[in-house]
């Protein structure tokens, strides 16, 4: 069908809907398909595999509170900074900005 766009969410990943530009919401793992008439909607892919989420538009996500049981958000303001231990061991020093790191949940 034309205007069916299909996505696949792996078990390790969630999907970031947009419509518009504007952030909608996260997709569950699974295979999902929707209603996609004037081709606005996008599915970003974020891996939980890697230790923190990256995006473009990461502030309209964590404004959105979806991220509130999923993810520690750090914002961190000029004269701050955050020291990373992943699994324990020491990973990296955050400079000042936003962060989302996933909790494994």
């Amino acid at each position: 069908m034309f205007f069916v766009k299909r996505f696949k969410i792996g078990t390790w990943e969630f999907g970031l809907l947009f419509r518009d530009g504007e952030f909608k919401g996260l997709v569950e793992p699974g295979t999902h398909s929707d209603f996609d008439w004037l081709g606005k909607i996008r599915v970003d892919i974020a891996s939980q595999r890697e230790p923190g989420l990256t995006h473009e538009k990461l502030d309209l996500i964590v404004k959105s509170g979806v991220l509130t049981s999923r993810a520690v958000v750090l914002d961190l303001k000029d004269h701050e900074r955050a020291l990373v231990w992943i699994e324990n061991r020491f990973s990296h020093v955050l400079p000042s900005g936003l962060y989302a790191y996933w909790t494994g949940q």
